[in-house]
């Protein structure tokens, strides 16, 4: 019995579409806003071997404050 997302397939998960529309785009950074979706975006997008840095808006902001 499944009980938890990290049970599923990479390919099943929950995120597995947005995980392709990014493969698909030209984006080198992805920012997202919960940790979940971080964490979901980052193990599908290295599943995928792709390029694409995942990252928190909050990094971005702080990096972009200086």
């Amino acid at each position: 019995m499944r009980q938890t997302w990290f049970d599923d397939a990479v390919e099943q998960r929950t995120g597995a579409g947005r995980v392709e529309e990014v493969v698909q785009s030209i984006a080198e950074t992805l920012a997202v806003s919960c940790p979940f979706c971080l964490t979901m975006m980052s193990d599908g997008l290295v599943a995928s071997d792709s390029h694409v840095q995942v990252r928190d808006i909050s990094e971005l902001l702080l990096e972009a404050l200086g």
